[in-house]
């Protein structure tokens, strides 16, 4: 019995850690776990929102109401997720730069929000050209490139994920991760301080 049990749990660790086995690549093995536990309070704020749609249309979904300004702040503002948001938001996947008060403006407008955050963030360059490689769904890698030389509205991103990506792209956990991080984590971090 005991045998069973070591060998249920070595099973689960094993699954656990290897959700995200391509990005290992580009992202630091410690750093998946974190991740992986973003992705997963993501899709539960997903579920909860579109209760029901399955998980790969639920994104489709968050896509549409982030573009048409139908999400409101508290889907990206909530206490429940500050300290894995925090740990995200420390991992070195970053790249930050300043932003100007007329872009401020501008993009407050375009996320309809009162204020952006004085700093940019997005997903770090390297980091998105390496992700680049480990998916095949070309509406996935047109977002990485874009974002990774362009401040991207929500309706682009909407358009671009639209254009080149289908709910079976979304089975695979790393497809989903991407859009996790560089959708929702990256706006959640560019319109909260």
């Amino acid at each position: 019995m005991k045998k069973l049990l070591l060998i249920s749990l070595i099973c689960f660790y094993s699954c656990k850690t290897q959700v995200y086995l391509p990005v290992k690549k580009c992202i630091e093995k410690d750093n998946l776990s974190t991740i992986h536990k973003g992705v997963l309070l993501f899709e539960s704020k997903l579920k909860y929102k579109y209760p029901n749609s399955t998980i790969e249309w639920a994104y489709f979904e968050f896509l549409q109401d982030l573009s048409t300004k139908k999400l409101s702040n508290q889907f990206f503002d909530d206490s429940i997720s500050d300290s894995i948001s925090k740990q995200i938001r420390n991992l070195k996947i970053w790249d930050i730069s300043e932003r100007t008060d007329e872009n401020m403006k501008r993009e407050a407008k375009l996320f309809n929000v009162e204020k952006m955050n004085p700093n940019n963030i997005k997903l770090e360059k390297n980091i998105s050209y390496c992700l680049f490689d480990q998916t095949d769904s070309d509406g996935i890698k047109n977002f990485l490139l874009m974002n990774s030389k362009y401040r991207l509205s929500p309706k682009r991103i909407r358009n671009i994920f639209y254009s080149g990506t289908s709910e079976s792209d979304l089975k695979k956990d790393t497809n989903r991760m991407i859009i996790a991080l560089g959708v929702y984590y990256q706006t959640k971090f560019n319109i909260n301080k």
